[in-house]
């Protein structure tokens, strides 16, 4: 068995985003274009349920006021919502 490591360096931020859901989806554009072979892609946002609306990409400030820590990952077996 092969392993691949990627390891992100961020080079701007714009301190209103969390930067994880962003380094996982550009691993995965990564390993699309190359010739490794994986079950991929792979894809990941931030949700965060905010007044009782679920909100993409909250910013920094919104995830204090949300109701539930944010979602990164999640499956259709094991998610919350329909």
């Amino acid at each position: 068995m092969n392993c691949v490591q990627i390891i992100h360096h961020l080079l701007s931020v714009d301190k209103t985003q969390e930067t994880d859901h962003t380094c996982i989806n550009a691993a995965s554009a990564a390993l699309v274009v190359s010739d490794i072979p994986w079950h991929g892609p792979v894809g990941a946002v931030r949700v965060a349920v905010i007044g009782g609306e679920m909100v993409l990409f909250p910013t920094i400030d919104q995830v204090r006021h949300a109701r539930s820590p944010p979602s990164e990952n999640d499956s259709r077996e094991t998610s919350q919502y329909p």
